[in-house]
């Protein structure tokens, strides 16, 4: 699972951004929100949400003696828990979709 953040912070550290490459930020959200796209909604609290938000660079809260990284450990936590509940959920969430005929099996 890629956060946009994860992508937006990639192209900031390497001195790029969405714009320098083209792509129109505001139409590409739109797209994603009102186009024929599967979506589920999750519930999430308020920490996971800033943390999947933040495309912050150098800020990264990392212990001086382990060299322990809390931000990017908070953020693979956050990705795993929204990957394993995905993971539940969708097969279901899918399955029911089909069950009512608002979409169909390819092939």
């Amino acid at each position: 699972m890629v956060f946009f953040s994860d992508l937006t912070r990639m192209f900031a550290t390497a001195g790029q951004s969405w714009a320098a490459l083209g792509v129109d930020w505001r139409a590409a959200l739109r797209e994603l929100k009102e186009g024929p796209h599967l979506a589920m909604f999750l519930t999430i609290n308020e920490r996971a949400h800033l943390i999947i938000c933040d495309s912050a660079t150098g800020h990264a809260q990392v212990d001086e003696g382990s060299g322990f990284d809390q931000v990017g450990y908070e953020r693979d936590v956050v990705r795993e828990a929204l990957t394993d509940q995905l993971t539940a959920d969708w097969p279901g969430y899918i399955n029911g979709l089909m069950k009512v005929g608002r979409i169909s099996p390819v092939g």
